[in-house]
């Protein structure tokens, strides 16, 4: 519609006072006045015209969605899954449940959203089995108590003689509720059919549910039990596995223990020959197993591939123990109880190196949460160097020197996957004060090692050259007297090395993924070197952020290689984790910023 031109602006004989601070004089409002009387008139006109189209367009659009609703309601007599069989649509349904847990309890996920769509599927819902012999319950309040109270029946029924999947977490709730409840008697009826069980309760419903437990679990595959940090001999005891009389596990292939102590027991061989994957760990300092204990176990676990072990002590001998079939081993040091004595912490690190063989390992993570050493402790690593040749992936948080991490590196030339997180160390000359050394572990030195610089007519060796995955975690854990003095990563090395690997040729891979995180006092990237950056990214996955940590704080438990945030998957969760939001992104939009205050 074309603008009628008698109300252009530019056009009134008031044009050269428009959007001024101009103020009319008397005569000149009585004018004012007498020349808006048509315009205004105008105005009123286009107002009422407006609100009755507004009125007509609302009564169209009101028409048009029953005639929409009636022309849906007849094309959904034509769908295409209307004409599918009960038997595909059971299939469908399978595959709607999640795939990373157990099934909620829950109307906004399957499977019990399924038998609120209609009448029909809920009928074929009701009658899968295999949507029903999984799921969690999730006890934090009576009314959820009361819920899984009154349902729990019916929803095991509806899994026919299919082996059951339970995950049980009971927490901050009054034990007089569960007394009260047959909740978990009930759920022991069908222990006959259990598969895998996973238990996360407080410590005190252990006894209770120790109660209800049968003597044998003769189906299950898969157990995982979260022992609280609790050292009381009465809740260890009722835990199965731990204390007498030992439930029969004679199909057990999966065992996780977060919360083994001293106090723990073990079990005959017959118990462990099936095991295949393990975790023992403590949840608190200096409560782990001792080397002896940890040793007596695996001893029986012929067939373990993944093992994940946390040690607190040494032994006072011990025997080599074969795994022929171990592919992951993660083993945590948990013995800080004793900070300045080198011979005794080194001699429980490299017993435990000592005493495993297992010629198949492909993973290896080592775990020791100490950022201060004596000169005479920097050769810790040398204990695990044995394992490296073979390895394919190495994660580390261990305190050495970064011409340690280098000879590490040179022993474990087949590795693909790298990862390190590191902090400010700090070295004593002795057990008696002195001239301290602080240093980062990963330096501008270990990059240009890991840097190719081979030409087609002069090719020169490189460092890990099968490499397609590195993360870096640097954060800052200790206070320097002077944090800017301290030699770290830059972010033109760290360019340098990440151009250097973008392309595969004869003598090394691609780097396919590089994850940094560096610590608040570390070179921010340069303007100039922002679209080197943005072009590594058409074929690389690159994050470099920028990290502040409280503390000495560690990254979450889970690896996830698609979240906006890096984390290493054998830490435990980070509490107080402070990330400025410098992915390359913001950094640009950042430094923009900088530039337009100048």
């Amino acid at each position: 519609m074309a603008v009628n031109p008698s109300w252009d602006p530019l056009r009134s004989p008031y044009a050269p006072f428009l959007d001024t601070n101009y103020a009319a004089s008397p005569s000149e409002r009585l004018g004012l006045q007498a020349f808006l009387s048509e315009p205004e008139q105008e105005l009123s006109h286009l107002d009422s015209e407006i609100s009755r189209t507004e009125a007509l367009l609302d009564e169209l659009r009101a028409q048009r969605d029953q005639v929409k609703t009636f022309v849906y309601a007849h094309r959904a007599l034509m769908a295409p899954i209307r004409k599918l069989p009960a038997e595909t649509l059971a299939e469908i349904f399978v595959h709607c449940l999640p795939t990373d847990r157990h099934p909620w309890r829950t109307l906004k996920e399957a499977p019990l959203l399924l038998t609120m769509v209609c009448r029909e599927w809920r009928d074929i819902a009701i009658k899968i089995p295999s949507l029903w012999n999984s799921f969690h319950i999730h006890i934090v309040s009576e009314p959820t108590l009361r819920c899984w109270e009154k349902g729990i029946a019916g929803w095991i029924a509806r899994s026919g003689v299919l082996p059951l999947y339970v995950s049980l977490c009971i927490k901050k709730i009054r034990p007089i509720l569960m007394t009260e409840t047959s909740i978990l008697q009930t759920l022991m009826k069908f222990s006959s059919r259990f598969r895998e069980a996973v238990f996360d309760l407080d410590a005190l419903f252990f006894n209770m549910l120790d109660r209800h437990f049968p003597l044998t679990f003769p189906r299950l595959q898969s157990l995982s039990i979260s022992v609280p940090n609790s050292n009381s001999r009465d809740t260890l005891t009722a835990i199965p596995l731990v204390g007498p009389p030992y439930l029969e596990l004679p199909m057990l292939q999966r065992l996780s223990m977060n919360g083994f102590t001293r106090q723990t027991h073990t079990r005959s061989s017959r118990e462990w020959a099936n095991i295949t994957e393990l975790v023992l760990e403590s949840t608190r300092p200096f409560t782990g197993l001792p080397l002896d204990q940890i040793l007596g176990i695996l001893s029986q676990t012929t067939k373990l591939r993944t093992c994940r072990i946390s040690i607190s002590d040494s032994a006072q001998q011990f025997t080599l123990v074969n795994l022929p079939s171990l592919h992951s081993l993660w083993i945590r040091f948990d013995n800080t109880d004793q900070p300045w004595n080198a011979e005794i912490s080194f001699r429980i690190i490299k017993d435990s190196f000592d005493s495993l063989n297992c010629p198949s390992l492909k993973v290896l993570s080592v775990t020791w949460r100490k950022t201060s050493l004596t000169l005479d402790m920097v050769d810790y690593y040398l204990a695990f160097t044995h394992l490296l040749c073979s390895i394919h992936t190495l994660r580390l948080e261990f305190p050495m020197t970064p011409e340690a991490l280098i000879k590490c590196l040179e022993l474990a030339q087949n590795l693909s996957v790298l990862e390190i997180t590191d902090c400010v160390h700090l070295i004593r000359p002795s057990a008696l004060p002195g001239q301290n050394h602080y240093y980062y572990q990963v330096q501008d030195s270990l990059l240009r090692k890991l840097t190719n610089t081979s030409t087609s007519t002069h090719p020169s060796p490189v460092l890990c050259p099968h490499l397609e995955t590195l993360r870096f975690v640097i954060h800052q854990s200790y206070e320097a007297p002077d944090m800017s003095k301290l030699n770290g990563v830059s972010t033109l090395a760290l360019l340098e090395f990440m151009e250097s690997r973008s392309i595969s040729n004869n003598q090394i891979r691609r780097l396919k993924v590089c994850d940094v995180i560096l610590p608040p006092d570390a070179q921010p990237i340069d303007v100039g070197l922002l679209e080197r950056f943005r072009k590594l990214q058409d074929g690389m996955r690159v994050r470099v952020l920028y990290s502040e940590l409280e503390g000495m704080y560690y990254l979450p438990d889970v690896l996830d290689t698609d979240s906006p945030l890096l984390s290493l998957d054998f830490f435990p969760p980070l509490h107080h984790y402070i990330l400025n939001n410098y992915t390359l992104t913001n950094i640009e939009a950042y430094l923009d910023n900088i530039e337009c205050s100048r």
